[in-house]
């Protein structure tokens, strides 16, 4: 076990890094973070489909996209 300033330092040090305090880390925090870089991933997916597909008619473009 940590004193509480050494627990404190620990946590500010934590911040700093950009990670969050350990009590935060719950099953709930780990699933909406996947989700966040889930939709982040398909977004930006979907960007480069659409740049690839830009040259063919909007139902085309549809197709491509959707499936």
């Amino acid at each position: 076990m940590y004193t509480e300033k050494e627990q404190q330092a620990l946590e500010k040090k934590l911040d700093q890094l950009g990670k969050f305090k350990r009590r935060e880390w719950t099953k709930e925090h780990f699933i909406k973070l996947l989700n966040e870089k889930r939709i982040k991933w398909i977004d930006e997916n979907l960007k480069e489909t659409k740049k690839k597909y830009a040259h063919l008619p909007l139902e085309e473009q549809a197709v491509h996209i959707l499936y």
